[in-house]
């Protein structure tokens, strides 16, 4: 994260502390949160959040939110791992890349 993303950081904090019915963190709480989380992309700190938040009863604490972060970063890297290897097998069985042209789907469209 970046200096940019603390508002919606925070803002983010406050909403998941109230869906578990707690009292949003104080700034200095806040704090130490952004200090534990600012070396991960907001977009993941997000995911973690909305995975704790169906995986669990219990307001998360940072370590949960980690956890979850490492277990996006192992699915993201097996993700690109697996359209790498798509890719050159559709390169060595000589396909075209897929192409998305409006003409056909226009035609498509129309039949």
């Amino acid at each position: 994260m970046n200096d940019n993303d603390s508002t919606e950081f925070q803002n983010l904090l406050d909403t998941n502390f109230k869906l578990y019915n707690k009292t949003c963190p104080e700034l200095e709480v806040k704090r130490a949160w952004w200090k534990l989380l600012r070396n991960f992309d907001l977009i993941n700190i997000k995911a973690a959040f909305g995975k704790h938040s169906l995986e669990s009863k219990y307001c998360p604490k940072p370590a949960d939110i980690i956890e979850a972060l490492k277990e996006i970063s192992v699915l993201q890297k097996k993700a690109q791992k697996e359209n790498a290897e798509r890719l050159e097998a559709e390169k060595q069985a000589g396909l075209p890349p897929p192409t998305h042209d409006v003409d056909v789907i226009e035609e498509l469209a129309k039949a």
